[in-house]
């Protein structure tokens, strides 16, 4: 086993608690990592039988999750270079190593494994390194999480005029998507949802199923990923609200959670004083008049710096203006961010 497998960043991007989704920069040691592949099975199985493959991993690198809560998450990746001096991983050799295969890489702390990415290859490039006499042959893997294959499909009716999805809560309208997406029963994480979406008719061509699924969590206030166990994981505004109410560990220059050089920062980029929150009509819905809320002593003194949606899903106008509202509220000043942060567990 490569030494740079026991031993390297591990890149995460977790949300924060306040004003940011912060960029965290973790250095671990795994020791027994575990890199594995399941070869000739379906991306959507929910129970692959696994290959190791660890003891030709010679790096990794993974990255998921968002810089500021009010971006999308988007999919995760991973990068591994793995050994090829055996030619294990040449397609001419091994039809099966290509790409649409499942992949995850899990980590031993404390005698327990945990994971830490779960997704498919999306990419394999043959390459080298410099070694003492030569060059010694390599592949380069590139992989991400389910969320690539859920925008590369598109939600139809069977006519333009056909209602695909009714009224529902949040919870409700993600769960039939996955469905629809025939994405397994046993790799979901749902709430119910406290926000009723409207109805929805795709139009001519259909409606990209991470696009829409995204807009719920958006109306929801909450937040729609992929885990590191390769679970769809739907949390409501609520569970957010609940979940980071109070600190989940603390980080200092000595003892064991040591941290070295975060990046901090204080600027306008997330400073809202008025949002506008409306919807257009659809042949099955009816529009959402334009929800206002403002700051106005924050605009006399800030200029106006408005936060604008105008396909904003949820069918209730209270939920619309309750949005707006907490938006304003929460983004109405700046507020210190710790961009990112580099911890030495």
């Amino acid at each position: 086993r490569s030494t740079a497998a026991s031993g390297r960043y591990r890149r995460a991007y977790v949300p924060g608690s306040n004003d940011s989704g912060t960029q965290l920069h973790i250095t671990y040691t795994i020791g027994n990592s575990i890199l594995e592949v399941a070869y000739a099975q379906s991306i959507f199985a929910s129970s692959p039988t696994w290959t190791e493959i660890t003891d030709d991993m010679m790096s990794v690198d993974t990255k998921r999750g968002r810089y500021h809560e009010n971006d999308r998450i988007e999919a995760g990746t991973m990068n591994v270079r793995l050994n090829n001096a055996s030619g294990l991983y040449w397609r001419g050799n091994y039809p099966n190593v290509k790409p649409l295969t499942l992949i995850r890489l899990r980590g031993l702390y404390e005698s327990t494994y945990y994971p830490l990415f779960y997704g498919y290859i999306e990419g394999l490039k043959p390459n080298s390194i410099d070694v003492s006499g030569g060059k010694n042959p390599v592949m380069d893997i590139e992989a991400v999480d389910i969320f690539k294959t859920f925008a590369r499909y598109q939600l139809v009716s069977a006519t333009a005029t056909t209602v695909l999805y009714s009224s529902e809560l949040t919870g409700a309208r993600v769960a039939n998507v996955l469905d629809d997406l025939t994405w397994p029963s046993s790799m979901r994480t749902l709430t119910t949802g406290k926000i009723t979406m409207i109805g929805h008719t795709p139009p001519n061509g259909g409606t990209n199923a991470l696009d829409h699924l995204q807009s719920v969590a958006e109306a929801e206030g909450g937040v729609l990923f992929i885990d590191v166990s390769g679970n769809v994981v739907q949390e409501s505004r609520d569970t957010r609200q609940t979940q980071y109410a109070t600190s989940a560990a603390t980080f200092m220059d000595s003892g064991d959670s040591r941290y070295v050089v975060p990046k901090l920062s204080d600027d306008d980029t997330f400073i809202y004083n008025e949002a506008r929150l409306s919807r257009p009509s659809t042949a099955n819905e009816a529009a959402l008049a334009e929800q206002v809320y403002f700051d106005s002593s924050a605009i006399t003194n800030q200029g106006e710096r408005a936060y604008v949606r105008t396909d904003f899903q949820a069918a209730n106008t209270a939920d619309a203006f309750d949005r707006a509202y907490t938006i304003v509220n929460r983004y109405n000043d700046s507020i210190m961010r710790c961009e990112n942060l580099t911890i030495y567990p």
